[in-house]
């Protein structure tokens, strides 16, 4: 008999998921670098060739954060004889920041990889009960929520620019 591993129900993946962005959410220095070099060894050990796509789209996200906070920040500057250098004190928050959302990332593919768009969509109405004695329609939330995510791995890349080509050429009926 193979073992074939402990398999979780996918609502437990997605709350998993969240469970690791809101602990990375609350990580500094080596403890996030151990997560985001745990969570990235599992991932290269697996093959998962779609998470470097998706560091790939992010990575003005994860640029940006230290280069704003470099500048936005009080502190002292990495040159001693200029008033306009950004500070290390907003480098180092700016950092934090890109490592937190680069181990979000890396703990949504751990978490949600290997799902089926199927299996996301029972996860997700299995999440969306409690909002639905709300008033919320589940299945239809859990459609789109999923059909969406679908989406988005499908752009393959592609800028939006791409996709909204012959947008210009639609014009409102006229009166």
């Amino acid at each position: 008999m193979a073992h074939t591993g402990m398999a979780f129900h996918s609502s437990l993946r997605v709350l998993l998921g969240l469970g690791l962005i809101i602990l990375s959410s609350a990580l500094t220095g080596y403890a996030l670098l151990a997560v985001i070099l745990i969570l990235g060894s599992w991932l290269y050990l697996r093959d998962d060739k779609l998470s470097l796509r998706w560091i790939r789209r992010a990575r003005y996200l994860l640029v940006i954060p230290p280069i704003f906070s470099g500048y936005a920040m009080a502190g002292s500057g990495i040159l001693p004889w200029d008033l306009w250098a950004p500070t290390w004190e907003g480098l180092a928050f700016g950092s934090t920041q890109s490592a937190r959302l680069l181990a979000a990332l890396l703990a949504l593919r751990v978490a949600l990889g290997g799902l089926s768009s199927s299996q996301l969509a029972e996860g997700f109405v299995a999440l969306f009960i409690p909002l639905g004695w709300l008033g919320l329609n589940v299945d239809q939330a859990a459609r789109r929520l999923t059909l969406t995510l679908g989406y988005i791995d499908q752009l393959d890349g592609r800028k939006a620019e791409d996709l909204l080509m012959g947008f210009h050429r639609i014009r409102p009926p006229t009166e």
